[in-house]
């Protein structure tokens, strides 16, 4: 007989055996997914990468690029916390600026839900405006650090 609880399982000898822990609501959306607009001005690209986290941490990672008229042209990285998990959502903190150029074409956003619509789509609303864009899924990949031994919770690695 076998008992279940969390990565063990017990067996009626009291030997401890690792199992694999069940993937929990944010394990779905992990990975690297992108977006395109068009307007008057061209082509608006959005990558958007969903990193294993908990609640309160970092999360999601959006660059935005696009043109902004007369040859001139915007890029944006933001960043948004994890506020809530689901298996039919994920609640992002208002996305703040991480860098931007010009720093004049990026400004915070609002809080911000993500909607699985299959596998590899998944839906990003804002709560501002309820503007809603479609990403699909390019990578399971959700850009661990390149080199380095593995870094303790909270911390990043700079880019080289």
């Amino acid at each position: 007989m076998a008992i279940a609880f969390g990565a063990y399982a017990y067996h009626h000898e009291d030997t401890a055996v690792k199992t694999e822990p069940a993937a929990g609501p944010l394990d779905m959306y992990l990975g690297t997914w992108r977006a395109t607009l068009r307007n008057d001005l061209g082509k608006h690209t959005r990558r958007l990468v969903i990193r294993p986290g908990g609640v309160a941490d970092t999360v999601m990672t959006l660059t935005a690029d696009g043109p902004l008229g007369q040859g001139r042209t915007y890029h944006c990285v933001f960043t948004a916390k994890l506020e809530s998990a689901t298996f039919s959502s994920l609640r992002l903190s208002e996305s703040t600026v991480a860098s931007g150029k010009p720093p004049s074409s990026c400004a915070t956003g609002t809080a911000s839900t993500l909607i699985l619509l299959s596998e590899n789509t998944l839906r990003r609303v804002n709560e501002g405006n309820k503007d809603r864009l479609t990403y699909t899924r390019t990578s399971n990949a959700w850009d661990p650090p390149r080199t380095g031994p593995p870094l303790p919770h909270g911390f990043t690695r700079t880019p080289d």
